[in-house]
């Protein structure tokens, strides 16, 4: 291995060690039980695709200017996982199901938009939206 492969390969696992929330990926579907106390049929993931180690970021954002001449931040959502989660693709569901530093985390849950892709990565990230 050259030492370029080495290097990539230190990375991956040192940002790996730095995500200290865990998400389960895959299809949405529904369950087919009731919750009586929300009157709804729960989402659930059917085939989870990944589930383990990742981390919700902000993805910077950019800015626009709406009526009356006031500028509003889009700032989006990144989530990052270790690059040997594979097979996660745009609208999966993710679901937080624990977070190392943000208790209002856990639960959470989004929706995969798209992954941003790069030849050496030390992360996969996906750009991802709450659903509500």
């Amino acid at each position: 291995m050259t030492a370029a492969g080495i290097d990539l390969l230190m990375a991956q696992r040192e940002a790996e060690a730095g995500m200290h929330d865990t998400c389960v990926i895959g299809f949405e579907t529904h369950s087919t039980v009731l919750d009586e106390a929300t009157g709804e049929y729960p989402l659930v993931i059917s085939t989870p695709v990944y589930e383990g180690a990742c981390q919700v970021m902000n993805a910077g954002g950019t800015a626009r200017v709406v009526a009356g001449g006031q500028v509003e931040a889009d700032q989006g959502t990144l989530l990052k996982l270790p690059v040997k989660a594979v097979g996660v693709r745009t609208d999966m569901i993710v679901r937080i199901l624990t977070a190392g530093f943000d208790p209002d985390l856990p639960g959470t849950i989004y929706r995969v938009l798209g992954p941003a892709k790069k030849t050496y990565a030390a992360t996969r990230r996906f750009r991802v939206e709450e659903k509500v």
